[in-house]
């Protein structure tokens, strides 16, 4: 199982609410509807790892466009 700590963590250190870090995760083809997501990043649910990656690429976006690191590992590497 993947550690969803980290996407976690780093959605609450940019202060993104799960809709707009389901809206940027959506945009790059996410699958999962907002609820899903939430519930995954809370521990409690299952996403593929091409997800997964979708999620990390959402979140290292916003770092990035903030002009910070892109410090979040992708599952498929």
């Amino acid at each position: 199982m993947i550690d969803v700590a980290p996407l976690r963590a780093a959605r609450q250190f940019l202060e993104l609410t799960i809709m707009e870090l389901w809206i940027d995760y959506f945009a790059l083809g996410g699958i999962q509807d907002a609820k899903t997501l939430a519930a995954y990043l809370n521990g409690d649910g299952e996403t593929s790892p091409g997800d997964h990656d979708a999620i990390v690429q959402a979140l290292n976006e916003v770092f990035i466009d903030r002009g910070l690191n892109h410090p979040l590992d992708y599952a498929m590497t």
